[in-house]
């Protein structure tokens, strides 16, 4: 009886070396480890990511205008002005936040003239006097007028084509900085369609 058991205890023993022995050997030659997940396939797409076969993402971000006025109706009569009008103001952020261009994007034509031009300019006003003079002075930060080009204006306009202004060299704004607009007009004037000014840090 004693024989028995010790033959079956022996067995166990072997059989126990044996599956041991044989996890070894699988690890070893790189067997599956069924706790891990799989490594993605070259095909392998996770939700919402497009990847190429180096699982390399590309993102491309177009920059959102940080003031944007919407000029909602083209002039009354070709020699209406608009006065100078608070379009933003400049929330929290750095100072001297650069000035890197600004369109406006007009929804009808314009064909230029060099008697009769329109001036679109865009200005700054701070409360504080450390930025630019305080509020009671407007400091030029982009203009464009509608003379030809030859004579130093943006040309004609084209329906829903950004017509660029021409930004002052160094032009900043810094947080509290209000931003405001005017339309000046010469004699008889030209009128200036519906369109949409844009103001970016960026240079475009």
């Amino acid at each position: 009886m004693k024989l028995k058991n010790l033959a079956s205890s022996a067995l166990c023993v072997l059989m126990i070396a044996a599956f041991s022995i044989a996890i070894a050997c699988n690890t070893s030659n790189g067997g599956a480890d069924a706790s891990a997940p799989p490594a993605p396939s070259a095909e392998h797409k996770p939700l919402g990511v497009i990847v190429n076969n180096t699982f390399q993402v590309g993102v491309t971000l177009a920059e959102i205008p940080f003031v944007s006025w919407a000029k909602t109706a083209a002039d009354s009569t070709p020699d209406a002005a608009t006065a100078e009008t608070t379009i933003s103001v400049v929330g929290p952020g750095p100072t001297a936040i650069p000035l890197g261009a600004a369109y406006f994007n007009p929804a009808a034509t314009l064909t230029a003239s060099d008697s009769l031009p329109a001036t679109i300019n865009v200005y700054k006003r701070n409360a504080f006097a450390t930025d630019g003079g305080g509020g009671s002075t407007a400091t030029l930060i982009a203009s464009q007028s509608t003379a030809t080009v030859a004579d130093g204006g943006s040309g004609s306009w084209y329906s829903y084509t950004p017509v660029a202004l021409n930004v002052v060299a160094g032009a900043y704004v810094s947080p509290g900085d209000s931003i405001t607009v005017t339309i000046t007009k010469v004699g008889a004037g030209t009128t200036v369609p519906q369109g949409q000014l844009s103001l970016f840090t960026s240079i475009q």
